[in-house]
This record gives structure tokens, C-alpha cells and sequence, in this order.
């Protein structure tokens, strides 16, 4: 019978899921009895299909094709695919402590009465990331996932969340609370929210969760995203989510042109005469305005 399903979505990231399941080989447990693998392939073009080929003899790998693009609709495929009372959600381009599978049971079986855990993803840059995001971490730190609610076992809340990467949620949940498909990552399109959204969900009708903070996994970042072509991207999708959630700034187009002309402006001027700390908020308010500006009906 099978207990835990780590599941994994996929999309034109082969070399990255190479590194991501020949870490997962090694993983203690992986192969006991009780576990499966799920990947989900959401239309990949690249060498995605011969890399999962090769770790089906390593892995108790089972392989889905997904057709509708986006990464909640692969998610949600995965759930109704897993066998596993327990998915442990990942991600295709993260490492895993060795300990991981096995610091999840340790807590899964003492805690019955939980419904969800989460643990600590630490990013690792494959470059040397740039100065202005080692200066600006605060601000950054959430467009690469970095997550630690600290190294005690605490209770989660609707503010105390794991992130996608590195959570673990039983079965039925997933199916009774499927992750909403206006949400997540779509081809190239940097939206996220949609993990956040399924917890905050589980949270609001009553579930427990638990920070596992033993539990751990690097997610790996390439160069590519380490650029601000991507910070605009990723706050763009944060200014989508907003707009969906009803929460963009009420102003004419007029106004946003405004605003966006406002913030070019700024990071054009400071990006050469301030700190990164100030040219760095322009940039961001840029993204944001012309995102909310392409999307008003106004």
C-alpha cells in the first residue's frame, strides 16, 4: 500500500530535473515499499521525456502527461493520479537533505490530528548572484522561494505558510480542495500564489498544519533568473494576482500612465545616481503599473 507520493511538476527544465531526481535517488527511503514518485509532464519540448526514462530504474517513478498548459493544472492531475495517503509537493529544480523523506514520516505519523507540514527551502544561486540582490534580500528573498519559519516546530497559520517547493498535505485535500487554475505558473508566465491559495484555504475550514524545520531542501536558481528582466516578471504575476483578488489601485489609465511614466522615470534616474535600495522599488512599481495598466478596463 502505497503511503507517500512525491509529486513533482515538470515543464522544459531537463537539465534541472536531472539534478532534481538524481538528488531524490539518494534521499533515505526513497524506494521503500510506501513511496512513489509522480512527475508530471505539462507539455515539455526539451529533453524532459529522456531524462525521466533514465531514472525509471532508480526511481518508483510514475510518469503523467499533462496537455492543458499550467502548473495547477499538472498539480491537480498529480492528485488525482497519486496513490499516497501523504503528497509531498517539490518542485523540478531543487536538492534534497538526505533526511528529508524521513523527517516528514517522523512528524506525519506523530502528528494524526495535522493536515499539512511544510520545511525550510534555502535558495542556491548556480552564478554568483549580483550585488543588488544580496543588498536587497528582504525585498527578493520571496522571488526565489526562500523559506524558514526558523528551526523550532511550530504551528502554521494563514501568516505562517510553507511555500510549493517543499510541502507535504494529505490526499484528500488536494481532491477536496483543488489548487485554482486562474493561479500558478503557465509556460513562460511567472504567476504564482497558487500553493498560498490551497493553504489558505485548508487554514479557513478548520486544517492544522506544522512547520517541519528539519525537513529541508536548496532550490536551485540559474543564472537567468537571477536578472531583473525576472524580478519584473515575477512582480508583474504579483500585480496579476492582486487584480484577481480585487486588490489593484482603483485609478484611471490615465492616472496609471501616470504612474508608470513616474517610476521609468525614477529607475531611469537612480538606477545611475542611488542606491539600489531606491532604483530597485522603481523597477518593481514598474512592473506592477504596467501590468495593472494593460489589464484596466478603464
Amino acid at each position: 500500500m502505497i503511503r507517500y507520493s512525491i509529486a513533482i511538476c515538470t515543464y522544459n527544465r531537463a537539465e534541472l530535473l536531472h539534478q532534481t531526481l538524481d538528488s531524490l535517488a539518494s534521499v533515505d527511503g526513497v524506494t521503500a515499499s510506501d513511496v512513489e514518485v509522480v512527475v508530471v509532464n505539462n507539455n515539455s519540448t526539451d529533453r524532459t521525456p529522456a531524462i525521466l526514462e533514465e531514472y525509471a530504474a532508480r526511481l518508483p517513478l510514475t510518469v503523467i502527461n499533462e496537455p492543458q498548459q499550467g502548473h495547477c493544472f499538472a498539480r491537480n492531475r498529480a492528485a488525482t493520479t497519486a496513490q499516497g495517503e501523504i503528497i509531498l509537493w517539490t518542485d523540478d529544480d531543487v536538492l534534497f537533505d538526505a533526511q528529508w523523506l524521513k523527517q516528514y514520516r517522523n512528524e506525519i505519523e506523530r502528528l494524526t490530528n495535522h493536515s499539512f507540514w511544510g520545511g525550510p527551502i534555502e535558495p542556491q544561486f548556480l552564478t554568483p548572484p549580483p550585488r543588488w540582490i544580496r543588498e536587497n534580500w528582504q525585498t527578493l528573498s520571496g522571488c526565489f522561494a526562500a523559506r524558514d519559519l526558523g528551526p523550532t516546530p511550530v504551528e502554521m497559520d494563514s501568516n505562517r505558510l510553507p511555500y510549493g517547493a517543499n510541502f507535504a498535505v494529505r490526499r484528500e485535500l488536494c481532491r477536496q480542495f483543488p489548487f485554482d487554475t486562474r493561479l500558478g505558473r503557465s509556460g513562460s508566465g511567472v504567476v504564482g500564489e497558487d500553493e498560498r491559495d490551497f493553504l489558505l484555504r485548508l487554514v479557513q475550514s478548520g486544517h492544522l498544519g506544522r512547520w517541519v524545520p528539519t525537513a529541508k531542501v536548496q532550490h536551485l536558481i540559474p543564472a537567468h533568473r537571477a536578472t531583473l528582466e525576472y524580478i519584473s516578471k515575477y512582480f508583474a504575476g504579483q500585480a496579476r494576482v492582486q487584480t484577481w483578488r480585487g486588490r489593484q489601485p482603483i485609478m484611471s489609465k490615465r492616472e496609471l500612465a501616470q504612474a508608470v511614466r513616474h517610476h521609468w522615470l525614477g529607475w531611469q534616474w537612480t538606477r545611475w545616481t542611488g542606491p539600489s535600495s531606491i532604483w530597485l522599488q522603481h523597477w518593481i512599481k514598474l512592473a506592477m503599473f504596467q501590468e495593472w495598466q494593460a489589464t484596466t478596463l478603464d
